[in-house]
């Protein structure tokens, strides 16, 4: 998930198997709810996070981790 449209960066991403999937929330973050709402829809019902605070903060604030190991 990107939150910025950088064709270069997402081609070589493509070429190589990933698939890629813009989700800007306005503030220059990939829109989290919208995230999860496509995973959902791939048949996604868990998702492992190794992030840094900003994002952890996010996924805790919104009440959207029912698990975490330290």
């Amino acid at each position: 998930y990107a939150a910025h449209q950088n064709d270069k960066k997402i081609k070589q991403l493509q070429d190589v198997g990933a698939t890629v999937v813009v989700l800007p929330d306005g503030n220059g973050q990939v829109d989290l709810p919208a995230m999860l709402r496509d995973l959902a829809a791939r048949g996604c019902n868990e998702v492992l996070v190794e992030a840094g605070a900003v994002l952890n903060g996010a996924l805790l604030r919104a009440g959207w981790v029912d698990e975490l190991l330290l």
